[in-house]
């Protein structure tokens, strides 16, 4: 009887192990890429945690801490992340990171430059490319910074903007434009 009890166990335990692999591979590999660049969709999604929790009949993942997530050029860390997931389309609806802070970094074009950023959270809308960083937030792309109480970057169209906000203004530093020698040069009069 025992013996009996003993093997129920280890079934039970190997069927759910596979079942949590399988769920991964559909969640993570079968899903849109996590920031919207060409050249990585085709790549494997890796996901670290200290701890994670995967609800297939809700659609929703949450890793908890030390929170790593690569997929060929693309790299976020996180104190946690939260997955939507729709479970009809099997497309990831939201992507939550929370930290102090969150911090992402993407290569949005072959031979382009890095764009960083980060803030307390960041959401990331996979089907309009539309990633939000809130609370401290800041970009940078081709050199320039952005910052504000919240930033949003299309990881598509590559465009930056920063809404108003009640708390503080938003800041950008450019960097200038390279002047060419068919530009005339400012002469002071004395």
């Amino acid at each position: 009887m025992r013996c009996v009890s003993i093997l129920k166990i280890i079934i039970f335990l190997i069927l759910s192990f596979l079942s949590l692999y399988l769920f991964l591979f559909l969640f993570l590999f079968l899903t849109p890429p996590l920031f919207s660049l060409p050249s990585d969709d085709n790549q494997l999604i890796y996901v670290s945690s200290d701890s994670f929790n995967m609800n297939y009949p809700k659609g929703l993942a949450t890793y908890q801490g030390h929170v790593i997530v690569d997929q060929g050029s693309r790299h976020l860390t996180a104190n946690t992340l939260i997955i939507h997931r729709n479970n009809l389309t099997k497309q990831i609806d939201k992507l939550t990171a929370y930290g102090a802070p969150a911090v992402f970094k993407t290569l949005p074009e072959i031979n382009g430059t890095w764009v960083h950023g980060h803030g307390d959270i960041i959401y990331f809308y996979p089907m309009t490319h539309e990633l939000e960083l809130i609370h401290h937030a800041y970009l940078t792309q081709n050199g320039n910074d952005f910052y504000g109480e919240k930033v949003t970057y299309n990881t598509l169209t590559q465009i930056v903007t920063s809404p108003d906000s009640k708390t503080g203004q938003s800041l950008m530093i450019l960097q200038p434009l390279d002047a060419s020698p068919s530009q005339p040069k400012n002469k002071s009069k004395k």
